[in-house]
């Protein structure tokens, strides 16, 4: 599953309206992280107050299922909403995750990177006793059990 596709799944399974949903995909697709509000309302053809609008109520509809949302300032919501997206997409049970394939097609040294990076973004922003931050690390450890033994 692509990036885009499973940040459209999760809009869906969170209820998100299609504005919403088209604000909170522009926000999260990797290509846009260094791009201002401003920048992606305008290519949303909205105008910068709507999208900071739609945006935290996209927080607010996530903050049920990640407390930590509720919990933060504006600022780091972005990029907790972000770690707990990617620790989901990279971990998930239910998703055919990008770590994952890469691991299954022998790219050993490149998954173990791509672990490392987002245990760090998940310790660093959700905590490491978050439930998503622990089992990140199971599926990281499962990880190098195959890999290297």
């Amino acid at each position: 599953m692509q990036w885009a596709d499973f940040l459209a799944n999760e809009a869906a399974i969170h209820g998100l309206s299609p504005e919403q949903t088209a604000a909170f995909v522009e926000r999260l697709k990797t290509e846009n992280s260094g791009k201002s509000e401003a920048k992606l309302a305008s290519e949303l053809n909205i105008g910068a107050a709507a999208f900071k609008k739609r945006m935290t109520e996209v927080y607010d509809k996530f903050g049920q299922s990640y407390p930590e949302l509720a919990n933060s300032e504006s600022r780091g919501k972005l990029e907790k909403l972000r770690a707990c997206l990617t620790a989901k997409y990279n971990g998930g049970q239910d998703a055919h995750t990008t770590i994952k394939e890469i691991h299954f097609t022998g790219r050993y040294s490149e998954a173990e990177t791509m672990y490392q990076q987002a245990l760090a973004i998940c310790e660093r922003t959700l905590n490491v006793g978050h439930p998503d931050t622990m089992m990140l690390r199971g599926s990281y450890a499962r990880f190098l059990r195959e890999a290297y033994h």
